[in-house]
């Protein structure tokens, strides 16, 4: 199936969970805001958030400084 992540197509397996596709492009879950179809994701809730075909994907990296 096909979704769009930060912008960019990508061709992902069915069934793929948020939490399954942040491991896939090695990226903290712990430390990244994401977004679904222009909905924030709760941090608590990306293993079960099961993606859709056409279903669009930001993930933002959070970054603390001062």
């Amino acid at each position: 199936m096909l979704i769009t992540v930060n912008g960019q197509p990508r061709e992902v397996r069915e069934h793929l969970t948020l939490l399954d596709l942040m491991r896939q492009l090695g990226v903290q879950p712990e430390i990244t805001a994401a977004q679904r179809n222009a909905e924030i994701v709760n941090r608590k809730a990306v293993d079960a958030t099961v993606l859709m075909d056409g279903d669009a994907i930001e993930l933002i990296r959070i970054v603390g400084g001062g």
